[in-house]
C-alpha cells in the first residue's frame, strides 16, 4: 500500500541559518549603506564636475572600497562575530583614511625633499602596500598576493641572482615604495584610473537599471515586440540584449567624450 502524497506547504527561508564570511549587524549595514550612497555620489561628482588630481581620486577610490572590504570581511571566516577582530579592522579603516590624507597634505613636501623618504614616508608607503595585500587575500584568496610578493621580491631581491633575458639589476626598497604609492605606476596608476572611471560608472548604471525596474522594462518591452515571432525566445533574448547594452553604451559613450574634453583642457 502505497502513501498518499500530499503537497507540502512552502517554507521561508532564512538566511541567518546559511553561513556567510561577511560581517552584519543594524549600525554596520546602516553604516555600509551611508558609505556606499556617499562613494557613489563622490564618484559621480568627480567623473563629471571635479578637477583633482588623479592621484588623489585614486586613493580615495581604494580606500574608500577597503574600508568596505575591512568592515564586511574579516580576516578569517571563525572571527565574523569577533569584537576583537572588528577593533583591528577599525584601526585598518583608519588607517587608510590617513593614507590618503597623508597623499593630500604630504606628497609636496616628499617632492620638496627631492623624493627623499623620511620616516613617516615609509611607514606609511609600507602599510599601503601590506593593506593592498591583506584586502586582496580577504576577497581573493592567497594566490594573487603571493603574485605580488613574488613580483616586489624580484624587482628589489632576487632579481639580479638570475641570469639570461630574466636578469634584472634590481631597485632599492626607497624607490620601489615611491612607484607603488607616490606615483601613477603602481597602486595608483592607470588601472586604477579605469576602476574608478568607465568600470565603476558601468556599475553603478548597471545597479541603477536594476533597482529602478528598468532592466525588466527592457525585458518585457523585448518580450512584447518579439515573443509571437517564429523564433521568439531567440528574438527576445537578442532585442533585450541590444537594448541594454545600448542604453550603457550611451552613458558610456557620453562620459568618453567628457572625460577626452577634460583632459584636452587640462593637457
Amino acid at each position: 500500500m502505497t502513501a498518499s502524497s500530499q503537497p507540502t506547504a512552502p517554507q521561508d527561508i532564512n538566511l541567518d541559518d546559511f553561513e556567510t564570511k561577511y560581517r552584519s549587524g543594524p549600525w554596520l549595514n546602516r553604516f555600509v549603506f551611508i558609505l556606499s550612497i556617499f562613494l557613489a555620489t563622490a564618484h559621480i561628482y568627480i567623473n563629471t564636475i571635479a578637477t583633482l588630481p588623479e592621484l588623489w581620486v585614486s586613493a580615495f577610490h581604494f580606500s574608500g572600497f577597503g574600508i568596505l572590504c575591512a568592515l564586511l570581511i574579516p580576516a578569517n571566516p571563525k572571527w565574523r562575530d569577533s569584537k576583537t577582530a572588528l577593533c583591528i579592522d577599525g584601526a585598518i579603516v583608519f588607517a587608510l583614511i590617513g593614507m590618503v590624507l597623508y597623499i593630500v597634505f604630504f606628497e609636496d613636501a616628499l617632492y620638496a625633499r627631492g623624493v627623499t623618504f623620511n620616516t613617516s614616508d615609509w611607514i606609511v608607503s609600507s602599510m599601503a602596500v601590506l593593506l593592498s595585500l591583506e584586502l586582496i587575500r580577504r576577497t581573493s584568496g592567497w594566490f594573487i598576493p603571493f603574485l605580488i610578493l613574488v613580483a616586489l621580491t624580484y624587482v628589489v631581491l632576487w632579481g639580479s641572482w638570475l641570469g639570461g633575458m630574466f636578469n634584472f639589476p634590481g631597485l632599492s626598497l626607497e624607490t620601489l615604495l615611491y612607484r607603488s604609492f607616490f606615483s601613477t605606476d603602481g597602486m595608483f596608476g592607470s588601472i586604477s584610473r579605469i576602476s574608478w572611471s568607465f568600470v565603476f560608472m558601468f556599475i553603478l548604471f548597471g545597479a541603477f537599471l536594476v533597482k529602478s525596474g528598468a532592466g525588466d522594462f527592457i525585458i518585457d518591452l523585448s518580450r512584447s515586440l518579439a515573443s509571437k515571432m517564429i523564433g521568439g525566445p531567440g528574438f527576445v533574448a537578442v532585442l533585450g540584449s541590444g537594448l541594454m547594452g545600448f542604453s550603457i553604451r550611451l552613458l558610456c559613450c557620453q562620459y568618453s567624450i567628457h572625460w577626452c574634453h577634460y583632459h584636452s583642457i587640462n593637457a
